[in-house]
């Protein structure tokens, strides 16, 4: 049953009213259009960040400046990522100070594959 373009219209009256638009993707810029997540997150100590689909570059980059605003500006100190099993060994032998910074861009492209 088609929806009602009057249910539509209340929709996105809603969307426009609850949301705020980033100003930008780039993960170096200001972070100032994302306070809005604090009243969010509020007294939170552990955030879950989603995402609609893997290997988007824009929710990545998207990501990221949620992840750095979080660090910076709420003060969480801790980051987990969701990894499959294989991949995960080249990171836990990084994790653990063996090998360099070269072998996460391994882990990153078999994780793509």
């Amino acid at each position: 049953m088609p929806v009602k373009p009057s249910a539509r219209t209340v929709l996105a009256d809603w969307f426009r009213e609850h949301s705020t638009p980033l100003t930008t993707l780039d993960p170096q810029q200001p972070l100032d259009d994302l306070e809005g997540l604090r009243e969010i997150i509020g007294d939170a100590r552990v955030v879950a960040i989603g995402e609609g689909a893997h290997f988007v570059e824009e929710f990545s980059r998207a990501r990221q400046r949620v992840l750095r605003f979080l660090a910076e500006r709420c003060g969480f100190t801790v980051f987990a990522m969701e990894f499959g099993f294989s991949e995960a060994f080249p990171l836990d032998r990084w994790l653990q100070g063996e090998g360099d910074d070269g072998d996460l861009t391994s882990v990153s492209r078999a994780a793509a594959e």
